[in-house]
């Protein structure tokens, strides 16, 4: 029970998290089509989405990592990210934290565009709301996805934090990035 609780809690810190959006009462167009899998692609990959204390990174090979708060509220997730042909991007990743083991959690959003706007609805509200505008505008959420790895530095600083909450998937990831980026791995900050 006290497992089901923490992970309740890490999927709540984590729906925090993402961005809010500021209209909530966006509709979807009625002739606005699914994005394809490319365009959607072209958003996310060698892309860090950046969250409130953190981000996530979508690897140009379908990895995963993503890392967010700091100290006791410090989380990690190391996992595959996919497209489908119908704009639906989905990252499938295991989650730990301070306070909790890793547990796995899979969150899809939907993509649509309409007369140059992007649209996006997470899978569990169904909710659709503008990520991008006709004319992008400085507070488009597209504009917190950026071009790079934002997220590797702050993983190893977390992740060493709760190491002992950390599968074995997720020591191999934390390894493999300790690797790629020495300069991270001695306690430098990004």
């Amino acid at each position: 029970m006290r497992k089901v609780a923490l992970l309740l809690a890490a999927v709540i810190a984590l729906a925090h998290s993402i961005p809010s959006v500021a209209d909530s009462k966006t509709v979807l167009p009625e002739l606005a089509q699914n994005m394809s899998a490319g365009d959607v692609r072209k958003i996310y990959a060698d892309h860090t989405w950046k969250w409130g204390t953190g981000g996530a990174y979508f690897g140009p090979d379908a990895t995963f990592i993503a890392a967010s708060g700091d100290g006791e509220d410090a989380s990690v997730a190391a996992g595959r990210w996919l497209v489908t042909s119908g704009g639906r991007m989905c990252f499938d990743a295991f989650w730990s934290g301070t306070k909790y083991s890793a547990s796995r959690v899979m969150t899809c959003f939907n993509h649509a565009e309409f007369k140059g706007q992007f649209f996006q609805a997470k899978n569990l509200t169904g909710k659709w709301y503008v990520i991008k505008s006709a004319k992008t505008k400085p507070d488009d959420m597209i504009s917190t996805i950026v071009s790079g790895d934002l997220v590797s530095c702050k993983f190893i600083t977390a992740a060493n934090q709760i190491k002992l909450n950390l599968n074995a998937g997720q020591l191999t990831e934390l390894s493999r990035l300790k690797k790629a980026n020495p300069k991270c791995a001695i306690g430098k900050k990004a």
